[in-house]
């Protein structure tokens, strides 16, 4: 069994993160700094886009959404923004959440729909709002349920299989289309496969919702703290 645990910041001038506490898997940081912590594996990861405001933002997603082709030696691959931290056996978690499963995700815990997300998105302003708006128009001529499918994103687990891979395919090209907010478009990538096999995880991602068992939060959001857009 080999696991990847992932994280990735783009864009600030200096970064710390904490030593990996369990040793039983490997550890990346793909970020835009020349840095090296205990630990961690350092990945040089380019901000380079279209999108001038968020280009680091979407430089984030490409080790977040697609590390099946920049790792793919590993079993299974376990991502947390880089504002938390595994606190949790890896082993373990995987074993006992993706034994049967393809992805484990927290429940969103104030939001229960894309079309929810996307307007919170667009009323405070935090993407492109005319990308926004072909986005709704997109998925409401295909028929999009609204309800479904819908999870935080700043923590999840996956296999490494056909299937989990080609959600993944399916929700980066949406976030490259559309808005690089991504738990609007995962829904849609779901949708898209219907056999793919979902476990929800207890808890929620962050702490102000009462956080979870395996994962530490260590700092407020960056985005909250104005230090990334």
């Amino acid at each position: 069994m080999k696991i990847a645990v992932l994280t990735s910041i783009v864009g600030l001038d200096s970064i710390s993160i904490r030593e990996p506490v369990y040793k039983n898997a490997d550890y990346f940081l793909f970020t835009d700094l020349d840095v090296t912590f205990n630990g961690w594996i350092t990945k040089k990861l380019y901000s380079s886009s279209w999108d001038d405001k968020y280009m680091s933002r979407r430089a984030a997603k490409i080790p977040k959404i697609i590390p099946h082709y920049l790792l793919p030696e590993y079993d299974f691959y376990i991502w947390h923004d880089y504002i938390h931290q595994l606190n949790y056996d890896p082993e373990k978690l995987v074993q006992e959440s993706l034994k049967e499963h393809d992805f484990a995700f927290f429940k969103h815990p104030e939001r229960n729909s894309w079309l929810s997300e996307l307007n919170i998105i667009y009323q405070y302003q935090i993407d492109h709002a005319n990308l926004l708006e072909e986005q709704f128009k997109f998925y409401q001529n295909i028929g999009l349920p609204e309800f479904g499918n819908f999870f935080e994103c700043a923590i999840f687990l996956r296999k490494n299989n056909t299937i989990s891979n080609k959600v993944c395919n399916l929700w980066y090209e949406q976030i490259n289309k559309f808005s690089s907010r991504d738990q609007i478009s995962l829904p849609y990538a779901l949708h898209k496969n219907p056999d793919i096999k979902l476990n929800t995880l207890n808890g929620s991602c962050h702490i102000h919702n009462g956080g979870n068992s395996y994962f530490v939060q260590t700092q407020a959001p960056l985005r909250h703290l104005g230090k990334v857009n």
